[in-house]
């Protein structure tokens, strides 16, 4: 109709549904396409700080549905005699920011924006349309047409990448390769039934009648430490443990995040720790490894018609908790922009707006969790070609202390969008 936009999403991952979310709201026709037969989210599970918790409230996401659960402390014991060395309440956070910090099981959080998106009650405009098998093989970013691999084509007035970190679009945005930089890092994780914890003495005094949230821990070697935090309702622990990528790996395909591991790998990472946490190893199920790979920030996240977002865009190691969020304001500034757009002719200048408020942010946080041990000086200088990023917090201390928490609970990517309009 005349009043509103044609949207193309590329990608049902959480970006590509956040955003869907958000332009069914803005009042346009929207449709993800997914190439696979039904985006199944793999990984474990998703902290959503209060800053992405804020965004889901106002789209009516329902939390209790999706099992979340509160991340009230954190603790961060010493690897090698489990004393405390800091502790962190977060039970204010709501009369402080607004909203909690919650974690979800990704499926769950999958699950439930896919049901924001298509359930027809949710919002008076027409549901989001999903196309499973729908494989976009090259996009005109300039006329705003989407091709697929069966050689159809459609037109779009704004076309959205949301395919994920390895994005196979991304370069027909920036103009130019954006290679994927290996961090020499690698990640096991793996999801614990939290009654397995508990049926180990050892564990009792880290996790029994504890109030839920992260256990952070560091072992003899700066280079190796692991984090947990329950999920589904409490049923489940997250657990994730950062580790040089050992030799033998090095070759293992860095677009994979589901290679099989074993306890065994996971626990020759573990020389050093206070056997009591080793101990966590022998509950664990099911072991997956994958090689963390990051990008430089970019220049622009746009290009014509057409925007990249999500970790597409910015891709984040799993240190600040920033990934989903960050990804969640970005469909959310989309919606804010682009509530008053109905013309065609509006989606490149709107578009520039949008650029330029979240790429500045965007490139602090990835700059912030892909280097988070480096000085602020070193920081200052990867940033500078961002003359309007936000200041950035005090470096070189814990990422969930005061002055990140305001950094990143506080921001108001609609409040922000208004202004940038």
């Amino acid at each position: 109709s005349a009043s509103n936009l044609q949207v193309g999403i590329i990608g049902a991952g959480i970006a590509g549904l956040a955003a869907g979310i958000a332009m069914r709201r803005a009042g346009h026709d929207v449709v993800i396409y997914e190439k696979s037969s039904f985006k199944q989210e793999i990984g474990a599970a998703v902290s959503a700080t209060p800053n992405m918790v804020r965004i889901l409230d106002r789209w009516g996401f329902d939390f209790k549905r999706a099992r979340a659960w509160p991340t009230l402390q954190i603790r961060v014991p010493n690897g090698t005699t489990l004393e405390l060395e800091y502790q962190d309440s977060f039970g204010g956070l709501e009369g402080e920011y607004g909203h909690t910090w919650l974690s979800m099981h990704r499926v769950d959080l999958h699950k439930e924006l896919r049901s924001v998106a298509e359930n027809p009650a949710n919002h008076p405009t027409k549901p989001v349309a999903i196309e499973l098998g729908s494989e976009v093989i090259d996009i005109n970013c300039e006329e705003g047409i989407i091709i697929f691999n069966d050689g159809s084509r459609i037109s779009k007035d704004l076309v959205v990448v949301a395919d994920g970190a390895h994005s196979r679009h991304l370069q027909l945005i920036t103009g130019k390769p954006i290679p994927m930089i290996d961090t020499g890092r690698s990640v096991y994780r793996a999801l614990v039934p939290m009654n397995k914890v508990l049926e180990k003495p050892a564990l009792l005094q880290l996790f029994e009648n504890q109030a839920p949230g992260f256990v952070s821990i560091q072992g003899p070697s700066p280079l190796v430490s692991a984090f947990t935090y329950p999920c589904r309702e409490g049923t489940l622990l997250n657990y994730v443990l950062l580790h040089p990528t050992k030799h033998r790996d090095e070759d293992k395909d860095s677009t994979q995040w589901n290679h099989p591991a074993t306890k065994d790998d996971l626990r020759e990472c573990l020389q050093g720790f206070h056997p009591d946490w080793t101990s966590l190893c022998d509950a664990l199920e099911e072991v997956k490894f994958f090689r963390m790979m990051h990008h430089e920030p970019l220049e622009t996240m746009v290009r014509g018609k057409a925007v990249v977002i999500g970790d597409a865009a910015h891709p984040m190691l799993p240190v600040i908790a920033q990934g989903a969020a960050s990804a969640v304001e970005d469909a959310a500034a989309l919606e804010a922009i682009f509530t008053t757009v109905s013309q065609e002719q509006d989606v490149r200048p709107y578009l520039k707006v949008f650029d330029l408020l979240r790429l500045p942010r965007n490139a602090t946080t990835q700059v912030l969790s892909n280097h988070p041990m480096e000085p602020r000086s070193k920081i200052e200088e990867r940033l500078r070609g961002y003359p309007t990023r936000p200041a950035i917090p005090e470096v070189g201390v814990l990422w969930v202390r005061k002055p990140w928490r305001d950094f990143y609970f506080t921001y108001d990517v609609y409040a922000e969008a208004e202004k940038a309009k």
